[in-house]
C-alpha cells in the first residue's frame, strides 16, 4: 500500500529472541557494514507466554542503531558543513567508536566530494546548499568523476542533470560550462 503512493518501506524485518544471543550478533553484523543506510530501528517486543492469558504483546523499547559506514560518513559531513580541514576530518574519523572495514575508501571518497563541492557552489552559499542539496550533490559528484561532463548515468543523466534546478539558480551564469576544466 504505501508503495502505491509513492513512499519507501522497510527492506526487511528480521527477528531474534532476546535469549538467542549469537542470532542477535549475527543480525548486528549483517547490518553493521551495509553501505547508503542508517542501520537498523531496533523494537523489543514482549509477548505473552504461550499457553498463558490472551495478552497482547507490547513493545517495551524502540531505538536505532547506526551502523559504522552512516557513523562515518555523518562525521565527516559535519565536518564539511562546519568548512574544517581536510587534517581535522581525518582526525574526527580516526577518533570515531566504530570503524568500517572500507573507512579510507569511504573517507577519501567524500574528502574528494568536499573539495568538488568547495569549487562548485558559491562561498555563502556552501552550507545552506550542501546541506539543502546533499542527497542531489554527492549523486551528481559520482555521476561527474565517473563519466565526466557529457556522460550519462545509469539512469540517463548527466552530472549537470543531476543537480536541482533551485541549485542550478544559485550558482554564477555560465559556471556550469566552465566548471569541469577549473575541476
Amino acid at each position: 500500500q504505501f508503495q502505491s503512493w509513492g513512499l519507501q518501506t522497510v527492506e526487511a524485518c528480521d527477528r531474534a529472541e532476546l535469549s538467542e544471543a549469537v542470532a542477535i550478533r549475527k543480525l548486528e553484523e549483517r547490518h553493521m557494514f551495509l553501505p547508503n543506510r542508517e542501520g537498523a530501528v531496533v523494537y523489543i517486543v514482549v509477548r505473552p507466554p504461550e499457553g498463558g492469558e490472551a495478552a497482547a504483546s507490547r513493545t517495551a523499547l524502540v531505538y536505532k542503531w547506526k551502523n559504522a559506514w552512516y557513523v562515518t560518513v555523518r562525521a565527516i559531513r559535519q565536518k564539511m558543513f562546519a568548512k574544517a580541514s581536510e587534517a581535522r576530518i581525518r582526525n574526527r574519523t580516526s577518533l570515531l567508536h566504530v570503524h568500517h572495514p572500507e573507512e579510507a575508501k569511504i573517507i577519501e571518497d567524500y574528502i574528494n566530494f568536499y573539495r568538488w563541492s568547495l569549487l562548485l557552489l558559491p562561498a555563502k552559499f556552501f552550507k545552506d546548499g550542501l546541506g539543502g542539496f546533499w542527497v542531489s550533490l554527492k549523486a551528481s559528484f559520482d555521476f561527474f568523476c565517473s563519466q565526466k561532463q557529457d556522460a550519462m548515468g545509469d539512469d540517463g543523466q548527466t552530472w549537470v542533470q543531476a543537480l536541482p534546478e533551485s541549485l542550478k539558480t544559485q550558482l554564477p551564469h555560465g559556471w556550469i560550462d566552465r566548471f569541469p576544466s577549473v575541476h
